[in-house]
């Protein structure tokens, strides 16, 4: 949404200032997403300070350039495809279909803000008080809090406790086809 509302206007222009544009703009966004996650959670969810030409490690040269690439991308290419593809959905299904989408989405963000906010308390201490905080522990969170969470996103832990471990379903799906546990 961000990439058609910035850059609807630049569907003419030539690839370069698109990517210009798409390099500044995503960078600005990526340092004000990483300062506003700072500020409301104490963490740093990504560090570019080992690249050169980064900011803060916030952002870096090359990463932003990846968003020009994005832009150009879009703008040229992905958007016309898709306002292509829209417009031959019928409006008696494409109404109840952006409904379906934009409440998808809205529940999206919802359970994403509770789970980071479920992570920050996790990070103070706090046990879960509520069925809601389990639900977020089980689904979300490895068990073994020592594994940083910039770590967790880069790869999967690989031990059986933590739910978001590959090895960890197998074994579960594993136990659970031969009868010997714990479901």
């Amino acid at each position: 949404v961000l990439f058609t509302v910035c850059f609807h206007r630049l569907t003419g222009r030539r690839d370069l200032v698109i990517f210009l544009a798409g390099t500044v703009l995503g960078g600005a966004y990526e340092y004000l997403c990483s300062w506003v996650q700072e500020v409301l959670f104490g963490a740093c969810f990504w560090d570019y300070s080992h690249i050169p030409l980064n900011i803060n490690g916030r952002v870096s040269l090359l990463y932003s350039m990846f968003w020009g690439v994005a832009a150009v991308l879009w703008v040229k290419d992905l958007y016309p495809r898709m306002c292509r593809w829209i417009g031959r959905i019928p409006g008696p299904i494409g109404k109840p279909l952006t409904w379906a989408l934009t409440g998808f989405m809205a529940v999206n963000i919802l359970l994403s803000a509770a789970a980071l906010a479920r992570w920050d308390a996790r990070q103070m201490g706090r046990p879960p008080q509520n069925p809601v905080d389990v639900f977020l522990d089980v689904h979300f969170f490895c068990y073994n809090d020592s594994i940083p969470l910039m770590d967790r996103g880069r790869s999967v832990p690989e031990t059986p406790d933590c739910p978001l471990s590959i090895a960890g379903m197998m074994l579960q799906d594993f136990r659970e086809t031969k009868g010997h546990g714990h479901g």
